[in-house]
């Protein structure tokens, strides 16, 4: 899944360019769910005095400790839940790709706000801080056969039961370009 978001260009680029344009000089940041550390990694260049990178997948947590020491990032890799977080200071800053895909899709947005509590500094700076939801009707039948569907048939047997009983379908990840014409009335 951490791929799949840093070629999300458009996306991260967006954290890229919003972070390097805050001061960070002599500020502590808060990276919360750090995976990658593509957004700890923009912090320190951005002259962040001490980054926090917070990750609760143990071997995310070590490869983003190698990754540190290999881009000699001045900062602290927390290989723990943010709920089990302690730190000596309060921050400047937090980050965070909380959303993950379809805005909600990781379920961090608790994570985010307790940091937010429990860690930022009063005046503080959240990034991002906001963030909209588009809705729009489509229809795009192959996507449906190929994920829904297919199981109707395979190999002659009836086998909708293993998708009826399956809700992997909506948790999978994956980008679609959907064409104009596919959808049904305007985003709002």
């Amino acid at each position: 899944v951490h791929r799949l978001m840093l070629l999300d260009k458009p996306r991260t680029e967006w954290y890229m360019k919003t972070i390097s344009s805050l001061n960070l000089s002599h500020k502590s940041v808060l990276d919360v769910g750090a995976g990658s550390g593509i957004l700890s990694l923009s912090a320190a260049s951005a002259g962040a005095k001490h980054v926090h990178a917070v990750e609760a997948a143990p071997l995310v947590g070590r490869a983003l400790a190698q990754t540190f020491k290999t881009n000699k990032v001045d900062g602290s890799v927390h290989a723990t839940k943010v709920e089990d977080l302690e730190l000596d200071e309060k921050v400047d800053v937090i980050v965070s790709e909380w959303m993950g895909f379809y805005l909600l899709h990781e379920s961090m947005l608790d994570s985010v706000v307790l940091s937010r509590d429990k860690f930022l500094k009063p005046g503080g700076i959240m990034v991002p801080s906001q963030a909209k939801i588009f809705l729009s009707l489509v229809s795009v039948p192959n996507l449906y056969h190929e994920r829904v569907s297919f199981w109707d048939n395979v190999c002659g047997y009836d086998m909708s039961s293993v998708f009826t009983h399956s809700d992997s379908f909506m948790q999978e990840g994956s980008h679609v370009l959907i064409p104009l014409r596919t959808f049904s009335g305007r985003p709002f």
